[in-house]
């Protein structure tokens, strides 16, 4: 194991390339869901169930309001995802033991602290631009705008270590699963289009969905403006929603993540393999921590 500028320049531009592309494939392809998500949490009392608030939309908006907000996703999407598979793979050959689950899980929290730096104030755009059901922002640009005069810069940044607190535990439990299920599966690098890979990327999104779903709760309102720390927005779910407020749209955040995980990672192995860049799993079938 060497220093940080090992940790950095490990990183390949292969997978930084494979891992921009396989996030915007992602994130284009299942923003919908995202912003039914985010419409279940900022008014729970008045979308009760995924249906109601995808019915609701359909029928007295704007069709393309089911992707107010991608154009902020769509930008930060590849610098993002470039950062967090690049990160994760060099993080992997840093740590060295590249079959532990140890090792996996610490690689994780390296890579979800680099994409959450670059995607959080985009992301604070994207929520704002999908809760806004009576169209008040003309565009990100002018939703952007209209938040910084509100609250300044800060506004951005907010939900940030709520962000990493929740993605660091989302995410360990995304990698753990997906490269164990590899190992299990004993995918390689002439498999990345088979049943398997996707099944494996489903599975890891849901488990770590539902694992995180609390937090992403949390994270939501305070992205909203609703609570300005995470202890107030915590007391504000609850308040208002009792302990269920904290596992409102767990459906449509399972809908969402699961299958996003499946694209977005066998997209990955599948342009890793396009690139030249090995996809074999590091361990056989069993092996543990």
């Amino acid at each position: 194991m060497g220093g940080p500028d090992d940790l950095l320049s490990a990183a390949t531009p292969a997978e930084a390339a494979a891992g921009a592309i396989a996030g915007l494939c992602e994130h284009v392809i299942m923003f919908p869901f995202d912003t039914v998500r985010t419409r279940m949490q900022e008014f729970p009392e008045r979308h009760a169930t995924m249906r109601h608030t995808f019915v609701s939309m359909w029928r007295t908006e704007r069709h393309t309001h089911f992707y107010r907000g991608c154009v902020p996703v769509a930008t930060a999407a590849m610098p993002a995802h470039a950062a967090y598979f690049s990160l994760y793979e060099s993080a992997k050959r840093w740590f060295g033991r590249e079959e532990s689950s140890v090792t996996h899980a610490l690689s994780a929290c390296v890579a979800t602290t680099a994409h959450d730096a670059v995607s959080v104030p985009f992301d604070v755009v994207k929520q704002r631009m999908q809760a806004d059901g009576k169209h008040s922002f003309a565009s990100s640009v002018a939703c952007a705008r209209a938040v910084f005069r509100a609250s300044g810069i800060r506004a951005f940044f907010a939900s940030l270590p709520t962000t990493v607190v929740m993605n660091v535990p989302h995410v360990t439990v995304q990698w753990v699963v997906y490269e164990r299920m590899k190992q299990w599966l004993a995918l390689n690098g002439d498999e990345q289009l088979t049943v398997d890979f996707v099944t494996a990327g489903f599975v890891a999104g849901a488990c770590a969905a539902s694992a995180s779903q609390p937090l992403d709760v949390v994270k939501t309102q305070l992205q909203l403006g609703k609570a300005a720390s995470m202890v107030d927005a915590i007391r504000f779910v609850h308040s208002t929603a009792g302990a269920r407020g904290f596992y409102t749209g767990l459906l449509p955040r399972v809908c969402y993540v699961a299958p996003s995980s499946a694209i977005v990672m066998t997209s990955y192995e599948a342009l890793k393999s396009v690139f030249g860049v090995s996809t074999k799993s590091a361990a056989a079938p069993g092996s543990s921590m």
